[in-house]
């Protein structure tokens, strides 16, 4: 969300930027090359205007890595390979750069076999998805991305609940075209993502009726949402 500076901001270029997110995520350990592109990643969703997804991160990112659950070291490691069909182990690593070798491996087999699939597990959190849509689109590969949280987050009731019981499972595609821009679909299941809910929480804003149960509307500290899919709405309740 864009506004005016106001007493006592940090106006930060765009550059800038990078080059702090890029020293913060080599100090927890990551590789040049990854810090590079994850703070590509990060400062490129500020400037698309997914503020959900950038800078707002970079604590959680630190946060994980020094409390054990992320290795920033880390990269994916091949567990079954049976050429059209292949799984990947995170090893605890950010998820964008593994989801990054994941999208590039998929391309790989997709060229090779007309179709592929592959399969990611123990990888964090991945960022925005459309990033490797339009890689795999940008290739000539018409992507598809199902993505959970393994049962964990439980922040979204079914339709008529109050409470969390399923995750927001992230879906997101690519269609080629002869020239980039290419078509390009990345949503949550839910009416809105949990990282837009949460900045309207922190800003202490009034939250949409739509997105949160009724609970929640006259409360944005008790940041519960609703999630609505094409035939149904179903309410998220957040901690």
């Amino acid at each position: 969300m864009n506004r005016a500076a106001e007493p006592g901001d940090v106006v930060c270029g765009a550059a800038e930027l990078r080059r702090f997110t890029e020293a913060v995520l080599q100090a927890l350990g990551t590789g040049e090359a990854d810090a590079q592109y994850l703070a590509g990643q990060i400062v490129g969703s500020e400037l698309a205007g997914h503020e959900s997804h950038g800078m707002r991160r970079l604590p959680e990112y630190v946060r994980r890595a020094r409390g054990g659950w992320a290795v920033p070291s880390a990269s994916a490691s091949v567990e079954l390979d049976r050429g059209s069909l292949v799984r990947l182990n995170g090893n605890a690593g950010f998820g964008h750069t593994v989801m990054r070798d994941a999208t590039e491996l998929a391309v790989e087999r997709a060229r090779a076999h007309g179709i592929a699939a592959v399969a990611v597990h123990n990888s964090e959190y991945a960022g925005r998805l459309s990033y490797f849509c339009e890689a795999a689109a940008g290739a000539g590969v018409a992507p598809v991305l199902f993505v959970n949280d393994s049962g964990a987050g439980r922040s979204v009731a079914p339709p008529g609940g109050l409470e969390g019981r399923m995750s927001t499972n992230p879906v997101a595609a690519g269609i080629p075209r002869a020239a980039a821009p290419h078509l390009v679909l990345d949503i949550a299941t839910s009416a809105v993502a949990m990282g837009r809910l949460s900045e309207w929480r922190d800003r202490g804003e009034e939250l949409p009726p739509e997105w949160v149960t009724p609970a929640a509307s006259s409360s944005p500290s008790a940041a519960t949402k609703v999630s609505a899919s094409p035939s149904s709405r179903r309410r998220w309740q957040v901690p």
